[in-house]
């Protein structure tokens, strides 16, 4: 006998009836609120940023200078403290077993793009004045 039950937006073919379906909807429910609340935390951040830097009055770019604080928030003494605390935590999982060594090394190599983009900015494009947004 084959029964189907409606989980969100997905219908679930469930053969046997003995199979933890309770379980799945709290997985997914859990995983789509967490999104949920990323997404939120996100764009209230873009748009307090965006806002702030559209506020003052002196400022000749706006865009580009809600861009520079959203890069110095992301290069900040903060990022670098979660990124190093990351980097801890990412080698004692890999070195335990419980991560894989390929994805310990595209995490790093994101963290090193992230910390580094101004300098591969400037290297490649020709621009002479070009501006760090103030982050060194």
């Amino acid at each position: 006998m084959i029964h189907y039950f409606l989980n969100a937006n997905y219908f679930i073919e469930v053969k046997h009836m003995n199979f933890p379906i309770r379980k799945l909807n709290e997985e997914l429910i859990d995983y789509n609120l967490s999104l949920r609340i990323l997404f939120t935390i996100l764009s209230v951040a873009i748009i307090m940023v965006a806002f702030d830097s559209l506020g003052s009055g002196n400022v000749d770019d706006p865009v580009g200078d809600a861009l520079c604080k959203l890069i110095k928030v992301f290069r900040g003494n903060t990022a670098k403290g979660i990124a190093v605390v990351g980097i801890i935590v990412l080698g004692i999982q890999t070195l335990r077993g419980k991560l894989q060594w390929e994805v310990a090394l595209v995490v790093v190599t994101a963290i090193i793009i992230l910390f580094k983009a101004p300098d591969i900015v400037n290297m490649v494009s020709s621009d002479t004045n070009s501006s760090s947004c103030g982050v060194s």
